[in-house]
């Protein structure tokens, strides 16, 4: 293969690596955001985690 277009290939993913990585650390951000956080008691976590699956 002519090394231009491997050179492009090889740009080409990392692009798509960087992309990839930006979009994961904004979900992360979102999900961070959008979770609400409340003070319970041992006994409580179950409904807890019930009302946030329920989101």
């Amino acid at each position: 293969m002519p090394r231009w277009f491997v050179e492009h290939a090889q740009m080409t993913d990392e692009r798509a690596r960087r992309r990839r990585e930006a979009q994961a650390r904004r979900f992360e951000l979102e999900f961070l955001c959008a979770v609400e956080v409340k003070d319970s008691g041992w006994q409580e976590w179950q409904d807890t985690v019930a009302e946030f699956n329920d989101r």
